[in-house]
């Protein structure tokens, strides 16, 4: 995966906003679903602005986060 200081950033505010939350019937942190989609995006040579996409793709759907909050934070 490409760990640059913007796709470090989006794993730190994806792992907050999906703090507590686990997979649909078991106990596996969510964070590991965003987080294997960063990786096939990666491997599939995406860009980073991509790969932060991947990282933050149901943050407003699956949190308290608003996509204003994204929006400030990434653009």
């Amino acid at each position: 995966m490409i760990f640059t200081p913007k796709t470090q950033q989006a794993i730190r505010f994806a792992i907050e906003a999906h703090a507590e939350q686990t997979r649909k019937g078991n106990d596996i942190p969510y964070i590991t679903h965003p987080l294997t989609i960063a990786l096939i995006l990666s491997q599939a040579g995406a860009s980073e602005d991509v790969i932060v996409a991947g990282i933050l793709h149901d943050v407003v759907e699956d949190s308290d986060v608003e996509l204003d909050d994204v929006l400030n934070e990434f653009g």
